[in-house]
């Protein structure tokens, strides 16, 4: 690995700008593409320290400035450097907890909430706090259930408690159907989704989709793709857990929009996954890149075991890109395994 040369300092206080660049890239970091560092302590609870476990798998940039002590940074009080302030008192906290066990992240909500409530504090309720938040209430603890917390959408109380509340309520209907009812804004409605998509059982989904499809179909183009990613990467970190639901297809409500249907579909297990692109996107013409992508790929994943589908597939491929959906590398070596999966299954 090339050696990095760190900043240089000439034993007074770094420069203010050199600091604040730094510090606002750092930050930009803990955002989505490494939210997944906390995640580690799920797939290895082992009793180490979380950032050692990290560092031992990957090197990420900001590691370095980690390591370094802030206490040299004086920031103006002027209003020009508030974010500054507030990154610092982000990383500070990170910095902090990074030294408690991979098993204490794994099993118990405060550090999760000290990170999530730190930066709701200093910037109110930004998406990063509940994508986090998501994740954290997928802790394995019997204890820690918080009745206290019941309404999802109450901003006054700590949010990952709520998370873990509502998580805890996958299999009660009437439950969630109170929270899409309460959910008055674009961010509200996206949070219920968020939670509700990510592990209500498959009866829920199954009574609630009527609900689900309106409340997706309100939902603006930049907030259903957030909700699209965020619930994604919480269903990857339970992959292992095989939690896919087989929601039957043919008996959901004949008004299910694309948009929904596209969100349902990272829940659902191959076969049922097939079955409902066939019967809600397999004509879909409009332009939206998450449907598009997955219609791109479903149509490629049903010509392994059925060739015949050629041209059909030919012409999905040909509306997406026309449209801007871009292959990608990731779509061939699934399909690739698919391929291989069901060679096997036919020479068996």
């Amino acid at each position: 690995m090339e050696s990095r040369e760190r900043p240089k300092s000439s034993g007074c206080a770094l420069c203010l700008s050199q600091w604040t660049t730094q510090i606002l890239t750092v930050f930009t970091t803990l955002r989505y593409s490494h939210a997944s560092q906390y995640e580690y302590a799920f797939h290895d609870s082992r009793p180490i320290p979380l950032f050692d476990l990290r560092k031992g798998r990957f090197y990420l940039e900001e590691d370095y400035f980690f390591e370094e002590s802030t206490d040299e940074i004086k920031i103006s009080h002027h209003p020009r450097f508030e974010d500054t302030q507030k990154c610092l008192k982000v990383i500070e906290v990170v910095k902090r907890d990074k030294q408690l066990n991979a098993s204490l992240w794994a099993t118990n909500l405060t550090p999760w909430s000290n990170l999530v409530e730190t930066i709701r504090q200093c910037w109110g309720d930004m998406w990063i706090c509940f994508h986090l938040a998501n994740i954290a209430s997928g802790i394995k603890s019997s204890t820690e259930t918080y009745v206290d917390y019941f309404d999802l959408l109450d901003h006054s109380k700590d949010l990952c408690k709520r998370a873990r509340y509502a998580r805890l309520r996958a299999g009660q209907h009437a439950w969630w159907v109170k929270q899409i009812e309460s959910a008055s804004n674009d961010t509200d409605r996206a949070v219920v989704l968020l939670i509700l998509t990510t592990w209500a059982s498959a009866k829920t989904l199954e009574k609630i989709i009527p609900s689900v499809s309106d409340l997706i179909q309100s939902l603006p183009e930049s907030n259903l793709e957030k909700l699209y990613d965020s619930v994604e990467e919480a269903l990857a970190l339970r992959q292992s857990l095989h939690q896919d639901v087989s929601l039957d297809a043919n008996q959901m409500n004949d008004s299910l929009n694309p948009r929904a249907a596209v969100l349902l579909s990272l829940r659902l297990k191959p076969k049922a996954r097939k079955l409902l692109y066939s019967k809600y996107l397999k004509d879909y013409d409009g332009s939206n890149k998450l449907i598009l992508k997955l219609c791109h790929n479903m149509s490629l994943e049903l010509l392994v075991s059925d060739y015949s589908v050629w041209d059909e597939v030919r012409d999905t491929i040909q509306r997406s890109y026309a449209k801007g959906a871009v292959f990608e590398p990731y779509t061939f070596h699934r399909l690739n395994r698919e391929i291989t999966s069901w060679l096997t299954d036919k020479s068996g």
